[in-house]
């Protein structure tokens, strides 16, 4: 009973949304989100937020959809500042 129940929670496919705000964590979470993408048991949904919808920092979302990663969802957080405080900051108004 116990394994039948196993092997059909593990057909399910499973969706993984993958939350990015910079440049440098996309670059980290590349290979990792390129896998989910290929499996055939996981639904990658991708969320981009922070610098990667910034002018300032170049419009990164770009590069992520010239990748071949489809965005899911955009959450437009106006950055105070990239410093650590300034993004707290930035999480607590929004």
């Amino acid at each position: 009973m116990f394994q039948a129940a196993f092997l059909k929670r593990m057909n399910k496919i499973r969706k993984i949304c993958v939350v990015t705000g910079s440049r440098a964590e996309y670059d980290l979470l590349y290979l990792t989100i390129s896998e989910i993408k290929k499996s055939n048991n996981l639904k990658l949904q991708t969320l981009v937020t922070g610098m990667h919808l910034s002018d300032e920092f170049g419009l990164t979302y770009k590069q992520i959809e010239q990748d071949g990663f489809n965005i899911d969802s955009k959450v437009d957080m106006e950055l105070i500042s990239d410093t650590e405080i300034g993004i707290i900051k930035n999480v607590r108004q929004t």
